[in-house]
């Protein structure tokens, strides 16, 4: 886990060595120097690497490591074989969804609302084309025994959840953020990635009257039974950060 390196080496030491608690002036703002908030490219337009538009970023998933891996891109229409309608609708997060979803590399790199993808469109389109086949290829056996397991593993973006020991930013966005001292001490408000998809930190959200703070993230932080985000650092731990500011996020 490559934020172990940042959140073990601040602060489980001094959690280890005579049961000290997190202090919260280990918390180094300079890791977020640079850093961009997920939200700002969840919705955004994407466009291949030859500078075509290929469609929207849908979500972004955190790999094991606790990092930004794939973006969940909606294809446009007008890229596939067959019209969107002509192709049975699947279930994401719990919803009923026509497009046609493909998941490429993370890319940091982001101008004017746009997301700038590594790849080319003839590649992205060969991948949203061959996503729509097996959509297709699914629907029609889904009525056989599948037994040699062929539409067992269902790929990622169509089923709306990323595969074990993954996770969706849409999931974790929103998720109740407990405390050692105090349950529901706010709620996840945003994820701060850098260009090189590391995830810097959360910022939790004490809900409209209250103030924003940024703590340190790891995977085994979250709880999906509970849909919480499990801190083991106090209340007046984390009230002694201060109040979260944007300026915190430039590059200089």
């Amino acid at each position: 886990m490559k934020y172990l390196s940042m959140a073990a080496a601040m602060f489980l030491p001094m959690a280890a060595i005579a049961g000290e608690s997190l202090q919260a002036t280990d918390w180094d703002y300079e890791q977020l120097r640079g850093t961009t908030r997920v939200s700002t490219v969840i919705d955004s337009d994407a466009a291949s690497s030859d500078g075509a538009h290929v469609g929207e970023v849908e979500d972004v998933i955190l790999g094991p490591d606790g990092d930004a891996e794939f973006i969940v891109i909606a294809v446009d229409d007008g890229l596939l074989d067959r019209p969107q309608e002509e192709v049975p609708a699947t279930r994401r997060n719990g919803r009923i969804d026509e497009d046609t979803f493909v998941e490429v590399a993370w890319t940091g790199r982001t101008d004017d609302g746009t997301v700038h993808l590594d790849i080319t469109k003839e590649a992205f389109v060969e991948k949203a084309d061959a996503r729509q086949a097996r959509r297709l290829a699914r629907r029609l056996a889904i009525r056989a025994p599948d037994e040699g397991g062929l539409f067992a593993a269902r790929d990622d973006a169509e089923k709306g959840g990323a595969s074990e020991g993954k996770l969706n930013v849409s999931e974790l966005l929103g998720m109740q953020v407990n405390l050692a001292d105090e349950e529901s001490f706010g709620e996840v408000d945003d994820v701060l990635v850098d260009t090189r998809g590391e995830v810097a930190g959360i910022v939790v959200s004490r809900g409209l009257l209250g103030s924003a703070r940024a703590v340190p993230f790891e995977m085994n932080f979250v709880n999906r039974e509970e849909k919480a985000v499990e801190l083991e650092f106090s209340s007046q731990d984390v009230e002694r950060l201060g109040e979260f500011n944007d300026a915190w996020l430039e590059s200089t």
